[in-house]
């Protein structure tokens, strides 16, 4: 088990994790099933939470060697003749030569009056120089010019772009994504996504252009961005990212098959799972999908159970659902991690790869990932969870509105916003709620923590370990620096 054990400590959890216009390395492109939707020409609308492939499917669509590596593992998406261009991402505006206006030039845009249509319209312009007549822009604000005082230039120059891309057997798609980083406004974010739903409805009516957003769930669940005409449309078919349980397993088997030192051991424990004696693409299937397979596989790994007998769960089990949120979704950096901490991790078991003791490590050091990058998404939650230290749960709701009360994190989290570039809770919107059910709600939106029935809210160990909130019988919080 020694090389699989190394194996497992060399995984690299941030190989998962991206940005959007930085190039994936083809080793983590990975065919999760139902993933193959979120890439095709025809789905303009991508949600899922963070962590879930948004920006890696981005990253994948906007270079050359991404795609193809894609189209080899998912040919139904047809990705041949595409041609990609970041209308928005992470690090807009960062690099010489990028068409997706930073958020100060759009902030800027904005003051000048230009509207978010005008705005959006005027980054497709840009993006579609050289194709047909369409020329080359010195920059957004000429293009813009274009769309504001000669708007019926503009609609036959996208008409004959859409021609001439036909022509060439071509296809053009222009990418969205980190639409939360669009300002520090959710009131300019919520116009400025609207606007861009509206744009990806009006492309359907070209055949070889389109736009694809690839939005937060907290965002999507925000019925005011698709109160215009036929948004349903839109919102309809939506793709929805998600991570399997048999997925995640799938994903973690094959980068240990990739590891050369490893891949010999394993093949063996797998055949002898499997029952067989020659290891076939059929198998190699089987491991993404037949969940009976992965737990003998994962058990032989990693132990059986979680303790001495199985009163304390099964490792294949146990794992995954000590890292969900709750949307009960497990992303790959996270698990990737666990499984990582518990290989580097105390002394090697005598017989597996890993043990419990190691597998509990694992999740509460991905409990720390998992809190740390919700803070650069949203920097009020430090404050928040904060304020919330030693509480315990399950517990009524309005235990987390008089602790936040009594420490006043409301006020703390305002003057922290002040002087950010990063939005709010989205829940502040609601001038209907409270500022500390607002707090609650935005937790919620974003999977921290759940509604439970009898008015009880809970908050999954992905978080609560972390956050050093307590749950009676839960993985223990780890003790303060």
């Amino acid at each position: 088990m020694q090389q699989i054990r190394f194996a497992l400590a060399s995984l690299d959890p941030g190989s998962v994790a991206h940005q959007a216009q930085d190039e994936p390395a083809e080793a983590t492109i990975y065919p999760v099933r139902g993933h193959d939707s979120a890439l095709t020409f025809d789905r303009p609308l991508v949600v899922g939470n963070r962590g879930m492939g948004k920006s890696f499917w981005a990253a994948v669509l906007s270079h050359q060697e991404g795609r193809k590596r894609a189209s080899e593992l998912y040919p139904r998406a047809r990705l041949d003749g595409l041609q990609v261009a970041l209308g928005f991402h992470e690090a807009a505006g960062k690099r010489s030569g990028d068409l997706a206006p930073s958020q100060r030039e759009v902030a800027e845009l904005l003051r000048q009056k230009k509207t978010a249509e005008t705005i959006w319209h005027g980054v497709l312009l840009r993006a579609l120089a050289g194709t047909g007549p369409v020329p080359q822009f010195d920059n957004l604000q000429a293009s813009i010019a274009v769309i504001e005082h000669e708007p019926l230039k503009y609609e036959q120059w996208l008409r004959e772009a859409d021609n001439a891309l036909q022509g060439g057997n071509k296809r053009f798609l222009l990418l969205f994504d980190a639409l939360d980083r669009l300002s520090n406004d959710w009131h300019i974010i919520r116009n400025l996504t609207r606007e861009l739903l509206r744009l990806s409805l009006d492309l359907t009516g070209y055949r070889a252009i389109r736009a694809k957003i690839f939005m937060r769930s907290d965002q999507y669940s925000d019925g005011s961005l698709f109160d215009f005409q036929d948004a349903s449309k839109i919102k309809i078919g939506a793709v929805k990212l998600e991570w399997k349980r048999a997925d995640l397993y799938g994903f973690l088997f094959t980068q240990i098959l990739n590891n050369a030192a490893a891949a010999c051991e394993f093949e063996a424990i797998i055949l002898k799972a499997a029952k067989l004696k020659v290891f076939s693409d059929d198998l190699r299937q089987r491991l993404r999908e037949d969940e009976i397979l992965q737990a003998d596989i994962f058990s032989q790994i990693a132990g059986q159970f979680m303790g001495t007998d199985r009163r304390r769960g099964r490792t294949y089990t146990w794992l995954h659902q000590h890292l969900a949120d709750a949307f009960e979704q497990t992303s790959p950096r996270s698990f990737v991690l666990a499984v990582n901490r518990a290989a580097t991790s105390g002394q090697a078991p005598a017989k597996t790869a890993i043990d419990y003791n190691g597998i509990k490590e694992g999740v509460v050091a991905a409990s720390r990932l998992r809190v740390d990058e919700l803070k650069e998404d949203n920097i009020w939650i430090g404050q928040a969870l904060d304020d919330l230290v030693d509480l315990e749960v399950p517990c009524d709701p309005k235990s987390f509105i008089q602790r936040w009360k009594a420490r006043e994190t409301v006020r703390r989290v305002e003057a922290m916003l002040k002087d950010s570039e990063r939005p709010g809770p989205l829940a502040f919107e609601d001038k209907g709620l409270s500022r500390e059910k607002a707090l609650l709600q935005s937790l919620i939106a974003l999977g921290v923590v759940e509604e439970r029935a009898q008015d009880r809210v809970n908050m999954p160990d992905l978080f609560r370990v972390a956050a050093r909130i307590k749950r009676r019988g839960g993985v223990k919080p780890p003790a303060r620096s």
